[in-house]
């Protein structure tokens, strides 16, 4: 016989062995307790384990709420056909419906390829509203259906009131259909936004048909707060391009991580709201009009990481569009975009009244392509700033390659790089164009771009200076202006270098077309060519060029090495300060004729200081026919 303490040792392990996990007196042991759900289940069950599970979801969310078990494992799928039969489904619009499940998070599970689902219902799958925090994991949200003859928002999903949906890890919200949000529809207060997090679920090949700004096929959220830390919002449509992956009214985007990708009707569609993206890729999203991969209405948006790359806008702004908001980015890329006006990003403010700020302080915006303005970016009636370590290469368009502006002002400073950008035709500003506008640059480099028209700017009408250690160097154009294209406006120059640039035509390192007011004060023009005229500075008819302090070196034409002068031209070589040569230095430039300066017939060269020095075969040369050289009070010429 067994001894008496083996006997009340079995008993006591004999109790520990229960089903899912619990103590004998119903609390739960560990994390791992759960309220199984399956269809052909039975409220009457205590739904503690496989063999008796609930038959409805109601059910389990109503017995977690009120228990320490915060976990719920559905069985296989559940329709409306089992859920509709109790009175846990309070929701016309909804097959199943969650409101008041309390602040702790309750997990809804699935398991043998569990679902919810609305197929044949024409209702949404799910609703969730009032104080809430569903976590869903593993388990496919399907075949709701908001439209036509039945309009609704949230074909899949939606959320109310101060309600938190977090989908986790093999979750996916699909195939659904509404007006708006398609797949998930979220909707707070001004006081109390609904909370949406994607960690590793997919929301996918859901479809809006919601009228432009209304739409969100993916997701749509007003007075709502969303994470996307992992996962993906890809292949939803939206009828009317408007949000294809993601709509957001009046709240808060954080990305960190996952994707945002192959979207009809755009990626992300933010309206009067703050995006700020630290990761994940927003990719191969489309739109038949404006915003490929993010669309910016009176919105803040803030990149310091991630990617917006290979998006396409029939339009303008294939990777962003930005309108009457601010956009500030110090890390990241914008790449492979393409669109009719700024590949990369448009900024449009509609009007000067309202201007927009385009801050590129790191980062990168590389290999976009607009078929007509700004490659990398185009801008209208608003403030763009490269600074530090922000790169804008290789992008193309058929004028500003790398940027375009218009009746907006550029900032170039620090180490900003614009680098390796061209034209696909006969346009002008490899680098940058400018039709109308200013631009200030103290540092950065314009470099290695090309075009027909200035291989590194082209500007028209507009308010030029350099300074500091600005440089525009190594630039092609294929017609005039290797550095510069100069059409109309005022360019000074107190600093800084436009060397080893190279045209076909005239102006290797600065072309000045008509005009044009040039004031030379500081800086170096050095080791440019021109298989024409005008290695250094070719100075057209109504332009007047007045040097006082600049350098001219090292710079190569067939007429006039360092400056030609054309008829009408005026070229002013002289010093502010008591007339002393220190006024400026033309020297060691060469030509086939008129080394350092060329005067043509019409032209005029007034000295009255500065310094030409070694420049072969002639320090000037007057053209026959040309006015005289003016000289006054110079001294050690």
């Amino acid at each position: 016989m067994p001894c008496r303490r083996c006997l009340v040792l079995g008993a006591v392990l004999g109790a520990l062995i229960l089903p899912s996990g619990l103590h004998a007196g119903g609390g739960a042991q560990s994390g791992n307790a759960a309220y199984y759900v399956y269809a052909d289940g039975s409220d009457r069950n205590d739904g503690l384990s496989r063999e008796a599970p609930f038959q409805t979801l109601g059910k389990a969310i109503d017995t977690a709420k009120r228990g320490k078990i915060k976990r719920i494992t559905v069985i296989g799928t559940l329709t409306e056909s089992s859920e509709q039969r109790t009175s846990y489904s309070r929701d016309p619009e909804s097959v199943f419906f969650i409101k008041d499940s309390g602040r702790a998070e309750i997990t809804i599970r699935g398991m043998n390829r569990a679902g919810l689902n609305a197929s044949g219902s024409k209702k949404r799958v799910i609703k969730i509203a009032g104080k809430s925090n569903i976590r869903f994991e593993h388990i496919a949200i399907t075949n709701g259906y908001l439209n036509a003859d039945n309009p609704g928002n949230g074909g899949g999903v939606y959320l109310k009131d101060t309600s938190i949906v977090t989908f986790g890890n093999g979750t996916s919200v699909s195939e659904n259909s509404a007006v708006q949000g398609g797949g998930v529809y979220a909707l707070g207060s001004e006081s109390a936004q609904a909370r949406l997090t994607l960690a590793g679920g997919k929301i996918i090949n859901n479809r809006a048909e919601g009228s432009v700004g209304e739409a969100g096929a993916g997701i749509y959220m007003q007075y709502s707060i969303c994470r996307i830390l992992s996962g993906e919002i890809t292949g939803n449509v939206a009828v009317d391009d408007n949000g294809g992956g993601l709509l957001l009214k009046e709240g808060t985007l954080e990305m960190s991580g996952g994707i945002i990708g192959d979207n009809v009707g755009g990626g992300a569609y933010i309206v009067g709201s703050s995006f700020a993206m630290k990761g994940g890729i927003i990719r191969n999203n489309r739109v038949s009009f404006n915003a490929g991969g993010v669309a910016l209405f009176m919105s803040d948006f803030t990149m310091t990481g991630g990617g917006i790359v290979h998006n396409t806008a029939a339009q303008a702004g294939g990777g962003v569009f930005v309108l009457q908001s601010v956009y500030t980015v110090s890390g990241g890329e914008i790449a492979h975009n393409t669109a009719e006006y700024g590949g990369g990003v448009c900024i449009n403010a509609s009007d000067s009244d309202n201007p927009v700020d385009f801050v590129l302080s790191g980062g990168s915006v590389h290999h976009n392509q607009a078929k007509e303005y700004g490659g990398g970016v185009f801008i209208l009636n608003g403030t763009i700033e490269l600074s530090n370590n922000a790169e804008l290469t290789n992008n193309i368009a058929t004028s500003g390659g790398g940027l375009a502006i218009e009746n907006s002002i550029l900032y170039i400073k620090d180490n900003a790089l614009i680098r390796d950008n061209i034209l696909s035709g006969n346009g002008h500003g490899g680098g940058i164009y400018i039709a109308t506008g200013t631009l200030a640059m103290s540092g950065g480099r314009i470099t290695g771009n090309s075009g027909l028209y200035g291989g590194g700017v082209s500007a028209m009408d507009c308010a030029f200076t350099m300074s500091n250690t600005a440089s525009i160097t190594d630039n092609t154009a294929s017609n005039s202006g290797g550095g510069v294209f100069f059409g109309s406006g005022t360019f000074e120059m107190t600093g800084g270098a436009i060397s080893n640039n190279i045209t076909h035509n005239s102006g290797g390192g600065l072309y000045v077309g008509g005009y044009c007011t040039v004031l030379l004060s500081g800086g170096v023009i050095s080791g440019n060519r021109s298989a024409k005229e005008g290695g250094g500075i070719d100075v057209r008819a109504y332009n007047i060029v007045t040097m006082t302090g600049a350098t001219f070196s090292g710079n190569r034409a067939e007429k006039g090495g360092a400056v030609h002068v054309w008829d009408q031209g005026v070229f002013n070589m002289w010093n502010n300060d008591v007339f002393k040569p220190e006024g400026g230095v033309i020297i060691g430039n060469e030509a086939d004729s008129g080394g350092g300066v060329y005067v043509d017939k019409g032209g005029d060269m007034t000295r009255n200081g500065g310094s030409l020095q070694n420049n072969k075969p002639e320090d000037i040369l007057l053209e026959e026919d040309a006015p005289e050289l003016v000289e006054l009070n110079i001294e050690n010429s």
